[in-house]
């Protein structure tokens, strides 16, 4: 195989291997353009699309009770299943967030219905070691957003580097003065301080 990527040395290297790092595979490849993939949802999407169940322009609300369709916004109403899959959905506006916290202010951007690349600002692993902390090191990382409802804003983290992890958050404006947090995170230890619930009042 690294003998056919030698005669072409512009390729692009696509990898879906589990565990493997792209500094693993740039080692084995040597310097060239290498991009991780995780095709588990699309790949799933394309069975049900071939056995006939779902097609690509299907609401994603036609697969959820009417209770729960009669809380959602307008914008949600209206994702196709291809919306997800190509995370387009939405009015392509581009939101940030600031906050502070013990290793200080922190701010990143997110897209709605569409991701926004950055680094996650909370200082996270080395970079040759997991789980040993190295100041100035932070991950690359996908910001996207959608509202849920008519009041719920919720942010999809996904970080997207030598480890991957997502971080769930959900922002819920009870009225003009008083916010519900909520944050759950999939894996990663950098994500331990955004695990939990709050709520925010107006001043």
């Amino acid at each position: 195989m690294k003998s056919a990527f030698d005669e072409n040395r512009d390729a692009i290297i696509v990898s879906m291997l589990a565990g493997v790092t792209t500094d693993t595979l740039g080692e084995y490849f040597g310097n060239r353009k290498i991009i991780r993939i995780m095709p588990n949802t699309p790949a799933t999407v394309g069975f049900l699309i071939q056995d006939g169940k779902v097609n690509l322009d299907d609401k994603i609300v036609d697969f959820y009770d009417e209770a729960y369709v009669e809380g959602c916004g307008e914008m949600l109403k209206k994702q196709t299943i291809r919306d997800m899959l190509m995370m387009s959905t939405g009015h392509g506006d581009k939101g940030t967030i600031e906050y502070e916290n013990a290793q200080g202010e922190k701010t990143f951007k997110f897209g709605f219905g569409k991701n926004v690349f950055g680094k996650f600002p909370q200082e996270g692993y080395s970079k040759e070691v997991g789980g040993q902390f190295e100041a100035g090191h932070y991950y690359n990382t996908a910001f996207s957003a959608v509202w849920l409802s008519n009041n719920i804003l919720y942010i999809n983290v996904q970080a997207i580097d030598d480890y991957f992890g997502r971080l769930h958050m959900y922002f819920q404006f009870m009225d003009e003065n008083t916010i519900s947090i909520a944050m759950k995170k999939t894996a990663e230890d950098f994500f331990n301080e955004y695990t939990g619930m709050a709520t925010g009042y107006s001043l």
